[in-house]
């Protein structure tokens, strides 16, 4: 008889934790993407990435900037995974120009 409780609560426990775990997976690979953007930015901007927490914050805001500006322009392109890592690419060197524009010249630099 406690064999089979056992395995009922392994049961519900596996119903508890395996959403949570694919949740967190998700989560990993939403930061390694806008990180790798915010990377791929700094590459083209200044020969070097901005730091792991500065990679992601980018990519985040070249992500949503970049995704805007292509859905307007081109919403064909932004579609798919190449797509979107090349709207957050362009969003991103775009925040890094914006940024320099309203006064703070050595921003990405």
């Amino acid at each position: 008889m406690p064999f089979i409780i056992l395995i009922i609560l392994a049961i519900i426990g596996l119903f508890v934790i395996l959403p949570t775990i694919g949740s967190l997976l998700n989560l990993a690979i939403i930061l390694a993407v806008w990180a790798f953007i915010g990377w791929a930015a700094g590459k083209l901007l200044r020969g070097r990435g901005y730091g792991t927490l500065g990679n992601i914050g980018l990519g985040l805001a070249g992500g949503l900037i970049g995704g805007m500006v292509f859905g307007l322009v081109a919403p064909g392109l932004s579609a798919g995974l190449l797509g979107g890592l090349l709207s957050g690419v362009v969003g991103a060197v775009l925040v890094i120009y914006i940024m320099r524009l309203l006064g703070n010249p050595n921003f990405g630099s």
